[in-house]
C-alpha cells in the first residue's frame, strides 16, 4: 500500500492516507496538494472523513503521503493527538524512502 499511495501522490500531486475506520475497514483517502480534509466533532475528540457523502469516523492513520517534502504539519500532529496515536509515518516525494516517523506533541 505504501508504494501505491506514493504513486498516487506523485501522479495526482495530492496527499493520500491509509486509515482505519470505526467499521474496521482500511481505506485510502485522497486530499489535495496541501492536505486531507479531516473533520472534527465539536469537542475535538473524534476525527471523521466524508466518503460518498457520508461522514465516517476515523480511528487510526497508518500513514500518509506528501507530494513534496514539508515534514508534518501542525494539523498532522493535532489529529494524531486526538486519535491518541503514539506515532504514524509520512512518505514524502523526494524524502526518505523509509518514511518519516511522526509523533504528536
Amino acid at each position: 500500500m505504501i508504494e501505491e499511495s506514493k504513486a498516487l501522490a506523485w501522479t495526482s500531486n495530492a496527499e493520500h492516507a491509509v486509515i482505519k475506520l470505526s467499521s474496521k475497514e482500511r481505506v485510502i483517502v485522497r486530499g489535495g496538494p496541501d492536505g486531507i480534509q479531516f473533520l472534527l466533532n465539536a469537542e475535538e475528540t473524534q476525527v471523521f472523513v466524508t466518503m460518498r457523502e457520508v461522514r465516517v469516523q476515523v480511528v487510526r492513520i497508518y500513514f500518509h503521503t506528501h507530494p513534496r517534502v514539508t515534514g508534518p504539519s501542525d494539523d498532522d500532529l493535532k489529529v494524531l493527538g486526538i486519535l491518541r496515536q503514539s506515532r504514524s509515518y509520512i512518505f514524502e516525494i523526494g524524502g526518505d524512502r523509509r518514511g518519516t516517523l511522526i509523533r504528536p506533541r
